[in-house]
């Protein structure tokens, strides 16, 4: 089995420097990334589509699809790492969202310790298995997986740590590893069952 690992397009409240939700959308520019990436997916043999269900994503994988006409199916288990609802759309050098940022990093690896509506690590790992359990499920060849950054990241650490994943685990690899728009990060699951990183948000098409 391969992973096609896609990050959504370019998005308006990256560019403009804000936490992003749900609603975030795709610039023209972000738009026109995802048609260059189509192109080069259609290379590749894919048999079904699995996208977030946010807007970015959603509109990422339609493009997509409008190019490649696979079976295409949208799930909230791909969406990004939620942050508080009260700081979501607001700009990042915002004072109070810098406050909450510093406390939501100081305390992420503390088991316990929630702030309010957000994910916890618990929680992103919980959902890193169910995907994961559903991914395999599918029993397909190859499947594209249009998703976001941070939750891209807590993809591979659960490859590589798999249950025995720590929060500090995962903080290594997402501070690691940097993705870009429209980027594609390919995994391969082996005979023995172990995945492989083949290919780390590739964007170099995009130049």
């Amino acid at each position: 089995m391969h992973l096609y690992i896609v990050r959504h397009g370019e998005s308006k409240q990256i560019l403009d420097d804000r936490i992003q939700d749900d609603f975030d959308e795709l610039t023209e520019k972000g738009k026109q990334q995802v048609e260059v990436l189509a192109r080069k997916l259609r290379k590749i043999k894919i048999d079904y589509i699995l996208s977030s269900s946010q807007k970015r994503s959603f509109q990422t994988a339609q493009i997509i699809n409008s190019v490649l006409n696979l079976p295409l199916e949208f799930t909230d288990l791909l969406k990004e790492k939620k942050l508080p609802g009260e700081i979501q759309g607001k700009k990042k050098n915002n004072k109070q969202v810098r406050k909450v940022i510093n406390l939501l990093t100081e305390n992420f690896p503390k088991e316990k310790w929630r702030y309010q509506d957000e994910e916890t690590f618990a929680d992103l790992k919980k959902r890193a298995a169910r995907l994961f359990r559903y991914v395999v499920g599918l029993k397909k060849e190859g499947i594209l997986l249009v998703t976001h950054a941070h939750f891209l990241k807590m993809i591979i650490a659960f490859m590589i740590y798999k249950n025995d994943l720590t929060a500090r685990d995962y903080l290594e690899v997402d501070r690691f590893f940097k993705t870009a728009n429209a980027g594609i990060t390919i995994c391969h699951l082996d005979k023995r069952k172990k995945w492989r990183l083949e290919t780390w948000s590739d964007h170099c098409y995009l130049s």
